[in-house]
């Protein structure tokens, strides 16, 4: 189905605006169920409950499609808060918000009202610079699932950004599908990791969007080690770990010629 031919505008700045827990919609006549969306960016904005969208066909369909939703639900004011704002293993981003930088649909209502962004940035020399920007990828999809297994918890991953256990403090930049961290306890000052923002194990469990994204955070630091005379080197362990990690290490020039 193409939301392009039968989505609403209109509707989508009512959902991100409001940020309902459940949104129904019957007019397609049709059964579609997508993962739960979060309400917030992940390290920039106040942690919020998450969304369900679900589509319902016609009662009585021919097709035998699911036309009845059967759930229970409390009122917000009725549940714990740490409960309310749970992120399910499956939650993906959300489609109302422009790719890359975090800002929702909701911008163009009149009285909406957001917090303001906070990014977090690292600048890996000594010398006083500009702001960066954080990096852009050209479109937003929910993450592809693995159809075999299930995601690990994300609270007990070190590297997920929804987990309570990750260490903010290393964070370098927030892109839409990865992030770029420092290194605990790195071979050397400059050592650093590009991760996915999502729980994967490895590159090849990676959307290409992901893979892409992945591909401009290497480029970037080519770029920036050149320009002080030195190489790096990019590897993925191949080693079972819970969470992706592409280790980025650098070294003289003079030490690579050898090599």
């Amino acid at each position: 189905m193409n939301s392009l031919k039968c989505g609403s505008g209109l509707v989508s700045l009512l959902a991100a605006s409001l940020k309902p827990r459940y949104h129904f919609a019957g007019l397609q006549k049709n059964n579609y169920e997508r993962l739960p969306y979060r309400n917030h960016a992940v390290l920039q904005e106040t942690a919020q409950h998450v969304s369900r969208f679900i589509a319902l066909a016609d009662v009585g369909n021919t097709d035998k499609k699911k036309y009845l939703y059967a759930f229970s639900i409390l009122p917000m004011n009725s549940m714990d808060p740490a409960e309310l704002i749970k992120q399910p293993q499956d939650t993906t981003e959300n489609p109302y918000r422009k790719p890359g930088d975090g800002e929702s649909f909701a911008y163009k209502l009149p009285d909406a009202k957001q917090e303001p962004p906070t990014q977090f940035f690292f600048d890996l020399s000594n010398k006083p610079k500009g702001k960066k920007r954080p990096m852009k990828g050209e479109e937003r999809h929910p993450p592809k699932r693995s159809p075999f297994k299930l995601p690990l918890p994300t609270a007990a991953c070190w590297f997920c950004l929804a987990s309570p256990e990750v260490e903010k403090h290393l964070v370098v930049t927030i892109g839409t599908h990865c992030y770029l961290a420092l290194a605990k306890g790195g071979l050397s000052p400059d050592h650093v990791l590009i991760l996915p923002i999502g729980h994967y194990q490895s590159m090849v469990e990676l959307a290409s969007e992901a893979v892409e994204e992945f591909e401009q955070y290497k480029s970037v630091l080519k770029k920036f080690f050149k320009a002080k005379g030195k190489r790096c080197v990019i590897y993925e362990r191949n080693y079972k770990s819970q969470h992706l990690q592409l280790q980025v290490r650098h070294f003289c020039r003079c030490r690579m010629l050898l090599i």
